[in-house]
């Protein structure tokens, strides 16, 4: 690992935002902050980037995916229904970061989303839709991330912790530790947004699967 956290949260600055955020996706942009704090845990503390196989499960403009290609991935796979944000990030990719080929982008739904037979991922980084919008999409992202790879990282609000770790550990046997709990600002995306910046508390999940 050769980026310094300050380089990396100025690199994760410069990823674009949705050219036209879905609310049906709950699209919001992850704060270069949190994705470069969660990284730089997920590397530092559990080395669970460097050298991995990594997948950004809803991965919007590829904040997240850059950062884990930036910290030494082997690949990443960064996986997005909307072709428009992944188009916003491959453009950025290529026009900022020309040489860095560790990143693939697929347009698929998590819910139908397959791998090859016998392939597993290392780890997923992900925040994905907290299931306002659309109930139940939080869960269908936890189950398919752990599902997919060993170790996940997630991003839920804070007022679900109590059934979704009672999900993981329970149901599905998984080992969770809440590596941190913070206020997340959200500028105001939508029409229907009027104050000038919401903060949502939300928790950062590491998962183990069984």
């Amino acid at each position: 690992m050769r980026v310094r956290r300050k380089d990396l949260e100025r690199a994760l600055e410069g990823v674009p935002p949705y050219p036209r955020p879905k609310l049906a996706y709950e699209q919001y942009v992850t704060p270069s902050w949190l994705a470069a704090d969660i990284l730089w845990v997920a590397e530092t503390r559990y080395g669970d980037i460097c050298g991995m196989r990594v997948a950004d499960l809803g991965a919007g403009t590829g904040r997240l995916a850059l950062g884990a290609a930036l910290l030494g991935a082997e690949r990443v796979l960064a996986v997005d229904v909307d072709f428009e944000a992944l188009n916003a990030a491959k453009s950025h990719l290529t026009r900022e970061f020309p040489h860095l080929e560790a990143v693939d982008l697929l347009c698929a739904d998590v819910a139908s989303l397959g791998l090859r037979r016998g392939l597993r991922l290392d780890t997923v980084v992900q925040n994905p839709p907290f299931g306002v919008h659309r109930r139940g999409r939080d869960v269908l992202f936890l189950r398919r991330a752990v599902e997919l790879a060993g170790v996940v990282y997630s991003v839920h609000k804070s007022s679900t912790r109590d059934y979704l770790v009672s999900l993981l550990e329970g149901e599905l046997g998984c080992r969770v530790t809440i590596l941190m709990t913070v206020d997340l600002p959200l500028s105001p995306t939508y029409e229907f947004h009027e104050r000038r910046l919401h903060l949502v508390r939300i928790d950062v999940l590491r998962i183990e699967a069984s």
